[in-house]
């Protein structure tokens, strides 16, 4: 978001609003809409492009930021292991409640007894119960017995089949990686261009999350999509959340495999848990769907992308709503407009506090630097909590406090500010000079807070550092942070 003094009645919104990028909205002129309507992340999906197609729109979204002065977070969204199911000789078939239907191996055109399943590892893990849900589950069907290379399914939910349509498995745990040769091979493209986030689509367990991190490296920043049941169940969700820099509730498929009324009380659970473990969360998935078509919300929808306000998300996620929709820059300014309504509510504190209750607090100097830093800034009614950090954690833990002040992290590089990109409430800048000195840095800041319209002079804002107590060096360096102070604003 672009913070003007004329923008939004001046207030800083902490939830940030990510937009994805589609034939609607690729051009600069369309991406700068975005931005002034209170775009904070892009997303670039992968699922039908590759870097030819997408990397030019990175490139645009750097240049905007370089206008703006500000680093503007983007990240690829890679497709995953999609599945789909063969062809049929009419170019669809009908299948009808309690008929046996067959799934097999054989690549000939399917009719309405049997269709070709090209996955052979699938046919193999398939058992008798399994549900086989077609097309987001509008026809269903349960595997009552596994033949080797074909499965005797019993119609639970008919209707027509076309060709090539998806499917979902609920109820199956799949051998096969989570990334696809076509996301290795995005993903490589995507490390060159220098994309700083890669999203994984359809993890289902721990070990999932590790064979992914291995090829994307550390080096890249990891939102994990939790989208199976597999992936919310109590035994995996804690370490997945761990071992992921971000995670995003992907309510569409997980929508149709764990059913959708379930999905409330997954996201609930899923959000406590990101508070838990110390992780941004995105919500995500037909937000404010209608605005495909017409310039404003259902009621509805309005309560839905407020409630993941209330709940304490970082981030809601806008899909075909701005890459296709007629609407692109209304949506984002309806959603800019509901998050505000949501953050400056007399609820909004109560929530919070509700939030925070899921926190697990440590006896670190460090998580107790945060602590004070927010009560302080609470207490005085501090225009902003500023942190200089190297790695982003300092940021990262004071977003998960919080605050009612807006945060400003003062960052070495743009791979830092980028990680800090899906915090709730932190506003990422690179620093421009050398912040060692004391003075320096207090002269950097009040110009910072000044310019940002944060702050006048006069003003207090609250201070977060690591300093070298034997140079009286400030440090960009993580686990260091061992100072607080107030700084009047000159």
């Amino acid at each position: 978001m672009i913070k003007k003094k004329t923008s939004f009645n001046e207030y800083f919104r902490k939830a940030k609003i990510i937009a994805t990028i589609g034939p609607k909205t690729d051009s600069t002129e369309e991406l700068e809409k975005l931005i002034q309507a209170g775009v904070s992340i892009f997303r670039l999906n992968f699922s039908h492009d590759g870097i030819d197609i997408q990397g030019p729109k990175a490139d645009k979204i750097k240049e905007l930021g370089k206008k703006y002065g500000r680093h503007i977070t983007f990240f690829a969204d890679l497709q995953g292991p999609k599945l789909r199911l063969g062809t049929f000789k009419d170019g669809s078939a009908e299948i009808k409640d309690g008929q046996k239907f067959i799934v097999d191996s054989n690549p000939e055109e399917g009719d309405s007894n049997r269709v070709y399943l090209p996955h052979p590892d699938i046919l193999k893990a398939l058992k008798a119960g399994d549900k086989i849900l077609i097309d987001d589950g509008k026809l269903q069907l349960e595997v009552v017995k596994n033949c080797g290379d074909s499965c005797e399914t019993k119609v639970l939910v008919g209707g027509i089949i076309k060709n090539k349509k998806g499917f979902n498995l609920p109820d199956t745990i799949l051998k096969s990686s989570c990334l696809t040769e076509k996301d290795k091979k995005d993903l490589a493209d995507v490390k060159k261009y220098g994309f700083d986030w890669v999203a994984v689509s359809f993890v289902q367990t721990p070990e999932d999350v590790m064979d992914a991190r291995k090829l994307i490296g550390d080096d890249t920043y990891l939102i994990l999509k939790l989208e199976r049941p597999s992936a919310v169940a109590d035994e995996n969700l804690e370490k997945m959340v761990e071992l992921a820099d971000c995670i995003m509730v992907a309510r569409g498929d997980l929508g149709v495999e764990l059913g959708a009324w379930r999905v409330p009380a997954a996201q609930k659970k899923i959000i406590a848990m990101c508070a838990k473990v110390g992780r941004p969360v995105i919500v995500a998935t037909q937000m404010l769907e209608s605005m495909i078509e017409i310039p404003f919300p259902t009621r509805a929808e309005a309560t839905d992308v407020a409630n993941a306000i209330f709940e304490g998300a970082d981030c809601v996620m806008l899909s075909a709503e701005t890459a296709t929709g007629k609407y692109p820059d209304i949506v984002v300014q309806t959603m800019n407009n509901i998050i505000v309504e949501a953050e400056t509510s007399p609820q909004y504190p109560e929530y919070m506090n509700m939030f925070l209750e899921n926190i697990e607090y440590s006896d670190s100097i460090s998580d107790a630097m945060y602590e004070a830093a927010v009560a302080v800034s609470d207490s005085i009614n501090a225009k902003a909590i500023v942190c200089l950090t190297g790695s982003g954690t300092s940021a990262i833990n004071l977003s998960h406090l919080k605050p009612n002040a807006p945060i400003i992290a003062i960052a070495p590089d743009d791979h830092t500010a980028a990680k800090l990109g899906f915090c709730g409430g932190v506003l990422p800048i690179v620093a421009e000079a050398n912040l060692e000195r004391q003075e320096d840095l207090e002269s950097f800041v009040s110009k910072i807070v000044k310019e940002e319209f944060f702050a006048d002079k006069g003003d207090n804002v609250v201070l977060v550092l690591g300093r070298n107590s034997e140079e009286s060096k400030i440090l960009f360096k993580k686990g260091t942070t061992n100072m607080l102070s107030v700084l009047k604003v000159s």
